[in-house]
């Protein structure tokens, strides 16, 4: 599992998304964008396994953890 920010230096979570999809060895590892960008979030939710929204409370992680681990084992 990779979480990974929508808005780092030298690439974003969503080329990061885009570049792991294209190689099959990295293509079923699920991804968690992490933001506080609702609209962009929203826009570009369907290329990752799951959202995380800024602030992070230990209950909104456990809940994507959750939700992530029951379908990737």
């Amino acid at each position: 599992m990779i979480l990974t920010d929508l808005w780092m230096p030298g690439m974003s979570g969503i080329e990061l998304v885009e570049h792991l999809t294209e190689d099959l060895r990295w293509k079923q590892i699920p991804v968690i964008a992490v933001t506080a960008d609702v609209q962009i979030a929203a826009e570009k939710r369907a290329l990752f396994t799951d959202l995380l929204l800024k602030p992070i409370t230990l209950d909104s992680l456990r809940e994507v953890l959750g939700r992530t681990l029951r379908v990737y084992p």
